[in-house]
């Protein structure tokens, strides 16, 4: 069963343009990884104090994986002075069937 989660990464609200430049660069790469359905980041209208991914995955184990992918590394070190708090991760599920 495919796994959805919802991400959010409070963000510096100044470095925010270079927050979503990090997200665009290591979107293409992510979506190629086995197992990765979907893996997509928006920003709400007028706030550049958060990004909210949205990522789908084949299962756990394709996200486990995912995590532990060589160039997430290099993009967490890049992507973590922009933040203003700990990322939070939510699983969601399918209520409609």
């Amino acid at each position: 069963m495919a796994l959805t989660m919802l991400v959010k990464l409070p963000i510096k609200p100044e470095l925010f343009d270079e927050a979503c430049a990090a997200m665009a660069s290591v979107g293409p790469t992510v979506r190629q990884e086995n197992g990765c359905i979907a893996y997509d980041f928006y920003s709400a209208e007028g706030d550049r104090s958060a990004i909210h991914g949205i990522e789908i995955w084949a299962d756990e184990a394709a996200l486990d994986v995912h995590s532990k992918q060589p160039h997430m590394t290099p993009f967490r070190e890049k992507l973590m002075p922009m933040m203003s708090g700990p990322i939070e991760f939510q699983k969601l599920t399918k209520v409609n069937g």
